[in-house]
């Protein structure tokens, strides 16, 4: 099994603001088990640009996209994306073009999706999801 990291877990391991749990989970995996897609690179890219930092944050994203394999938004993702907006207009629960677009490349992958939005991703059917952030902590933990 491989794992799609969504943009909110990217940022907090950037950031150095990571939670024990999702830390724990990422060092346990293969780097070759840890994939981004080009949509999640997109949006890293766009908070660099804006930020204070500039130069530091597109050098460490640069890192970090060479680090792991990238899935772009091709066109098996764009027929889910747009059953997903389908389904969900139908319902009145619509979410994000983003977050849908991140939610379909890891469906047309067969990846689980590693996200802190759980209440937004989860209305999407077919898609698995992980939220390392809230996961008990382990046994040397909880004695540190």
């Amino acid at each position: 099994m491989a794992y799609l990291l969504d943009t909110n877990v990217w940022i907090e391991i950037l950031r150095g603001r990571a939670a024990p749990s999702l830390l724990r989970q990422f060092r346990r995996l293969r780097p070759d088990k840890i994939k981004l897609c080009s949509v999640v690179k997109a949006e890293l890219y766009s908070g660099a640009e804006r930020s204070a930092n500039r130069d530091q944050n597109l050098l460490e994203i640069d890192r970090l996209c060479s680090s792991y394999e990238s899935f772009p938004f091709d066109d098996q993702a764009a027929l889910i994306f747009g059953k997903i907006i389908a389904d969900l207009a139908r319902e009145g629960k619509p979410i994000g073009a983003v977050d849908i677009m991140i939610a379909s490349i890891a469906i047309a992958r067969r990846q689980v999706l590693i996200t802190h939005n759980i209440s937004h991703l989860g209305r999407i059917t077919d898609l698995i999801i992980e939220d390392w952030q809230t996961l008990p902590p382990s046994e040397t933990e909880e004695t540190s």
